[in-house]
């Protein structure tokens, strides 16, 4: 399975998982990626997560915090669309990796149960 970016990009705007982190004063993106290689919004689901800080400078003092998601979250952004390309990337090694340890481990059972 790999996921493409337009994929990302609807995900990230359906599940809301950009949460501002006051101990590092950004926002801050949260993919969760469960253990059949799907994202999911709940970490207690997760198998792994990924996570991308950014830059809030024009928007740090913003009283509305729509007009992030308007400016920031679109493909007219080149520090977005870098950003999602980076995802995107990471997304699918992660989900790679998670299929991969999946096999080691079913060759393992397999063989010591043979």
């Amino acid at each position: 399975m790999k996921y493409t970016r337009e994929q990302i990009l609807q995900w990230l705007k359906d599940e809301m998982c950009l949460e501002y982190d006051k101990s590092d004063d950004q926002p801050v993106y949260y993919i969760h990626i469960n253990e059949d290689g799907d994202l999911v919004s709940d970490l207690s689901r997760a198998e792994t997560t990924l996570t991308y800080g950014v830059d809030n400078g024009p928007w740090k003092d913003d009283e509305d915090p729509e007009r992030f998601y308007e400016e920031f979250e679109t493909l007219d952004n080149p520090e977005f669309a870098e950003l999602l390309d980076r995802m995107t990337a990471d997304v699918n090694a992660a989900v790679e990796e998670i299929f991969e340890w999946k096999r080691i481990e079913e060759v393992t059972n397999a063989l010591r149960k043979g």
